[in-house]
């Protein structure tokens, strides 16, 4: 009895914070007014730390359910046994009482007031915290298990661990549809990253000229039809050392009157020779 207790009262806490996370975060844009979509491992993180905070509640719970009742453990006058279930008590409402005003500090804040992002420099406190309170939860329980406890408390771990990464794996809401639909009223684009910063010659670019009215493009001593383009570019790359490869890049210098649409037709061909860097000649007067 004790055990489906513990389990229905974590899987109930574990829906409570997951439908909370979702709703702060339905209701969280950024500066943008871009809507906050979470990557499925960051997801999968705040999932773990939820079924971790719930099945250490309800273990508490089912311990203090044991010990309430009348067992051969400990009489009902017994010191431990009151010490036993007021730390369970005091684990409960101290810790969900802290843990609610932090949580509602954070949620808030990430409701159009910030983008940071509080998951990557959250998540080694998450797991220590989650270590404290296992611990802390089995501090009295182990006076009572005084014979073998190090044995009970390795199998107990060894399951609520099994517990956690099972409860974790439950999505109580379809997210990607939400997601889906958030995405199609309030697209994200993802821009192209660039440097600006002087070549040299640790640089391995192959440096091509686009003239003004020219349709083909001048590799040096040679030039090709810029439809044909990216078999020079792949030529080029498979004459690089391997580890020379990814880094391979094209320098494209071009008359600034000419038009994007000559542009983005060379860096087709570029991406068509799976080279994933293209620099942008520019020359100071």
């Amino acid at each position: 009895m004790a055990i489906a207790i513990g389990l229905v009262s974590a899987f109930l806490i574990y829906s409570f914070l997951y439908l909370v996370r979702e709703n702060f975060r339905l209701l969280s844009y950024g500066f943008g007014h871009l809507p906050n979509i979470l990557s499925e491992s960051d997801r999968n993180l705040y999932n773990f730390f939820f079924a971790g905070l719930s099945l250490i509640f309800g273990n508490s719970i089912a311990i203090s359910f044991i010990f309430s009742g009348p067992q051969k453990v400990a009489s009902r006058w017994n010191f431990k046994r009151k010490r036993l279930l007021h730390d369970q008590k005091f684990l409960n409402l101290n810790f969900l009482y802290w843990f609610a005003k932090l949580g509602l500090v954070l949620g808030l804040f990430s409701m159009s007031f910030t983008d940071f992002n509080f998951l990557s420099y959250l998540i080694l406190p998450a797991i220590l915290l989650l270590f404290v309170l296992y611990l802390e939860s089995w501090k009295t329980l182990s006076l009572a298990l005084s014979r073998k406890r190090f044995k009970y408390q390795s199998i107990h771990l060894v399951l609520l661990l099994i517990l956690t990464f099972g409860l974790s794996q439950i999505d109580l809401i379809n997210y990607k549809v939400i997601d889906n639909n958030q995405l199609r009223y309030r697209p994200l684009i993802d821009l192209p990253k660039s440097n600006y910063e002087n070549v040299n010659y640790m640089n391995s670019y192959l440096d091509v000229y686009l003239k003004e009215g020219d349709p083909n493009l001048l590799f040096g001593f040679y030039e090709n039809n810029i439809e044909n383009a990216h078999l020079d570019f792949l030529d080029y790359k498979t004459r690089q050392y391997s580890s020379y490869r990814k880094n391979s890049s094209i320098r494209l210098s071009a008359n600034g009157k000419t038009r994007m649409s000559k542009i983005k037709q060379i860096e087709s061909q570029i991406k068509k020779a799976n080279i994933n860097s293209i620099i942008y000649a520019t020359f100071e007067n």
